[in-house]
C-alpha cells in the first residue's frame, strides 16, 4: 500500500490522536497528507503553529534544500523570506517538507541524499 494509503487508513481510525499522545510519531506523514489534500486536522499540529507565527510575521517559507548527510542523518535548510530579507535555518527534513508544502515552496534535494 502506498504511503498516502497508509495515512488515509490511519486517519480513518478514531484513535489516531491517542496514538500521537502515546508518543507514536505520525506527525510528519499526517502533516504532509493534510498539506497535500488541503484538509485541516481536528486540532492544530506543530507545523500549523509554525505557519501561524510565520504568517503573523509576514514571512514565508520560500525554499527547502535537503542535501547534507552527516553521521547517517539527513539535514535540511529552510529558507524564510521576510520582505526582501531572508533567513536560512537548519531544520529536520520532515519539518521543512511540511512547511514547503504549506507555502508551495520548491524542495531541492542533492544527489548525495537520494
Amino acid at each position: 500500500m502506498a504511503l498516502l494509503g497508509h495515512i488515509r487508513q490511519f486517519l480513518g481510525q478514531a484513535s489516531w490522536w491517542e496514538s500521537l499522545s502515546k508518543g507514536e510519531n505520525f506527525v510528519y506523514p499526517i502533516s504532509i497528507y493534510l498539506s497535500v489534500t488541503g484538509k485541516d486536522p481536528p486540532l492544530p499540529l506543530e507545523h500549523d503553529l509554525t505557519g501561524a507565527i510565520l504568517d503573523r510575521l509576514n514571512a514565508r517559507a520560500s525554499q527547502v534544500n535537503i542535501g547534507e548527510l552527516r553521521d547517517g542523518a539527513v539535514y535540511a535548510e529552510l529558507v524564510l523570506e521576510f520582505g526582501e530579507d531572508e533567513l536560512r535555518v537548519e531544520v529536520c527534513p520532515g519539518d521543512s517538507i511540511v512547511l514547503a508544502l504549506k507555502y508551495e515552496a520548491p524542495i531541492y534535494t542533492s544527489e548525495r541524499v537520494l
